[in-house]
């Protein structure tokens, strides 16, 4: 049902509308048939072009891994990423590498996390793209929090701060406030944590 109804978008030349739907506005029940079934690749390819293909992997491997379902995202985030990689689009690459940091690391495979975010912050500050550095930064702030690194993971918060800051992204900007208090906390240093909450 689900690769009939992108089939049809695709037909309608709708295709674009359909990879800018927020993940909220992308309604449930087609996630599940699409998973379900196993079709999630299917449903990539049915996009037509190896583009829309990276783009659809992307957002499906995002609501894959808000769903918990780490393996299925991995998939789609690895496929997503090798796509990007062959159409030569490092900005996609950048995004597939900061979402497999962020799964990994969640997965506590802290070695592999690190090197995903370095090598998405690398691209970010290399096309001076703001906002994918701030997210890279994050989360590689997360990833030096599991390390217990204490004083680099301080420093990625802190740097994703300022540029959350410069670009007047007040999401970001609390969410790296909550890092930095939880970072605090870590460190038994609660009234400091209570000051970045």
């Amino acid at each position: 049902v689900a690769v009939n109804e992108l089939k049809g978008l695709c037909a309608e030349n709708q295709l674009t509308e359909f990879i800018d739907i927020s993940q909220a506005q992308l309604g449930q029940h087609i996630l599940n048939h699409i998973v379900s079934a196993g079709h999630d690749e299917h449903v990539a390819r049915a996009a037509g072009s190896r583009h829309w293909e990276g783009g659809v992997l992307g957002n499906l491997g995002g609501l894959l891994f808000d769903q918990g379902q780490l393996a299925e995202a991995a998939r789609c985030f690895e496929s997503g990423l090798a796509v990007a990689r062959e159409l030569g689009n490092r900005m996609w690459e950048g995004n597939a590498l900061c979402n497999l940091g962020a799964l990994h690391q969640t997965q506590g495979r802290l070695d592999e996390a690190l090197v995903e975010c370095q090598e998405a912050l690398s691209l970010a500050r290399a096309l001076g793209h703001a906002r994918l550095e701030c997210i890279a930064r994050c989360n590689l702030g997360l990833v030096e929090l599991g390390l217990q690194r204490w004083d680099l993971a301080a420093a990625a918060f802190e740097s994703a701060l300022v540029l959350a800051r410069e670009l007047q992204d007040r999401r970001s900007e609390g969410l790296v406030m909550a890092y930095l208090g939880r970072l605090q906390a870590r460190q038994s240093n609660f009234a400091v944590a209570r000051e970045s909450l």
